[in-house]
This record gives C-alpha cells, sequence and structure tokens, in this order.
C-alpha cells in the first residue's frame, strides 16, 4: 500500500468517526426535544395550544414535576374517573383517543419531570387545540402532552445509536488500516532510497 493511499484511509477514518460522533449528538437532541411538553393542563382544567403537525401526540401524568415555581409529587396511578378530550378549536373536531393497555406501561423521567404515559391522540388537523381533561371528584393532576409516540421517538434514538456504532466501527478499521498504509509506505521509501555516500 502507497503512503499516500494510507493517509486517505486515514482520512476516511477520522471522518466516519466524526459522523459518529454527529449521529450521536443528533440522537440525543432528538430525544431530548421529543420528550418536551407541547402543552401541560393543571387537572381538572383546559388549555390552549397550537399543533403545528398533525400526528401522534402522547398524553402523560405528570405524578412527581415542578409547575409554577411549585413541587408536586402525587401517586403515579391516577383517581378513577379522568377524561381527556384533545378539541380543535376551528372545526370542534375531537382527536380520537387510545388509552395504553393495562399490561402496557411507559415511564419517562426527564429531570424534575417524572411521568407515566396514559395514552396517545391522534391529531387530524394543524392548528389550534384545546386540551381538557376532568374528574368530578375534582383531583388535582398534572398531565402533559408530547409530539409524537414514545416507541417512534426510542426507535428514531436507537436508530441514531446503531448508525454511530456502525460508523465508529468502520472508522476504527479504517484509521487501523490507514496507519498501518502509512508505516508501510515509509519502510518502502527508506528501503528504496540509495545509500550514503562513503565517508572521506
Amino acid at each position: 500500500m502507497k503512503k499516500r493511499t494510507g493517509v486517505i484511509i486515514l482520512v476516511i477514518g477520522v471522518l466516519c468517526m466524526i459522523g459518529a460522533v454527529v449521529s450521536v449528538a443528533v440522537g440525543v437532541m432528538g430525544f431530548v426535544d421529543d420528550l418536551k411538553p407541547v402543552t401541560i393542563v393543571e387537572a381538572p382544567g383546559g388549555t390552549e395550544f397550537q399543533v403545528d403537525e398533525p400526528g401522534t401526540y402522547t398524553l402523560w401524568h405528570d405524578y412527581s414535576n415542578w409547575h409554577d415555581g411549585s413541587f408536586h409529587h402525587y401517586d403515579r396511578q391516577l383517581p378513577p374517573g379522568f377524561t381527556f378530550t384533545l378539541t380543535h378549536l376551528d372545526s370542534g373536531r375531537i382527536a380520537p383517543f387510545t388509552p395504553l393497555g393495562s399490561s402496557t406501561t411507559q415511564t419517562m423521567n426527564a429531570g424534575q419531570r417524572e411521568s407515566v404515559g396514559l395514552g396517545t391522540f391522534q391529531a387530524a388537523d394543524s392548528g389550534p387545540h384545546k386540551l381538557e381533561a376532568s374528574n368530578p371528584a375534582s383531583d388535582q393532576r398534572f398531565v402533559s402532552l408530547t409530539q409524537g409516540s414514545f416507541m417512534s421517538s426510542f426507535g428514531s434514538f436507537g436508530a441514531s445509536f446503531g448508525i454511530a456504532a456502525l460508523l465508529g466501527i468502520v472508522g476504527i478499521a479504517l484509521l487501523i488500516a490507514g496507519f498501518i498504509g502509512v508505516l508501510a509506505g515509509r519502510k518502502r521509501q527508506s528501503a528504496g532510497s540509495p545509500p550514503p555516500p562513503p565517508a572521506l
């Protein structure tokens, strides 16, 4: 292998390692961004907010969180009787809600917010919406809404790490091959150089 070829392989290996780091960073930032609530409701009650993109939105019970400068902590299990609606204000259309099955548990710990998944809404339209949470017993709770489903966000996060791992493996292999090529090229260059003139 020529020395120049080894240098090129080294450069490609470095680029692969940089790509691995970037892939991890993008995956982490995307996952963290997916966990940011688009709105929070102090139940019973409601709040209006803007849906930028139609699609799946996940509803969470924030049983431990900071809100308006105060810390709140409740049982993870919601009291019976809570109902939730997501309404498109322009059309009055109510987004269908699919609760999580009894055998499915989704939990999230995002710093000062600990949550358990309640289900998903399918918002068909963008624009102004209202999220409402009602409870006949008027028990106070906090619920939040995040864009996308938890599994899709986790899948994207895992895919980013998979790509990073692949790029890292390829990058390490290329770096090793490049170093070997550069050393071999130097040895070949030294072996091919003419001997020094005899000393007078």
